[in-house]
């Protein structure tokens, strides 16, 4: 009896973690990365811009309900996304704009890094 009722609470977890990652984000989580993005894409320091865009899409996992370092959340997350090995190039990007004190952004590998980052969030179903 007490299987069964092990049985049947695993089951119901499983149902409402289903429905969570199927039904895609809340809508003020949709709205708040939506308003920050237009933000983001807005902003004249190219090196500001590629920072937050990779919080944002920190930001983004988190509310899916990954959690840990953006690293270990892509690496959970990877299927989800429709070019992984382009967010992993923006993330170090992102890496050397933070930790390298004479880091080059140059405007190709900023657009680069902003269109990889907006189809990530187009992939978890924000923009």
């Amino acid at each position: 009896m007490l299987a069964f009722a092990l049985f049947l609470a695993l089951l119901l977890v499983i149902h409402v973690a289903m429905r969570r990652f199927k039904s895609g984000p809340s809508a003020s989580a949709k709205a708040k990365v939506c308003s920050e993005w237009l933000r983001i894409e807005k902003e004249q320091d190219v090196k500001h811009a590629v920072l937050n865009a990779d919080k944002l899409l920190d930001y983004a996992l988190a509310q899916h309900g990954y959690v840990g370092s953006l690293g270990e959340k892509l690496k959970k997350a990877g299927p989800l996304f429709s070019d992984l090995n382009g967010i992993w190039r923006a993330h170090k990007v992102r890496n050397g704009v933070a930790h390298e004190i004479d880091f080059r952004l140059d405007a190709s590998t900023h657009q680069h890094c902003m269109r990889v980052f907006r189809q990530a969030l187009k992939d978890l179903d924000y923009l």
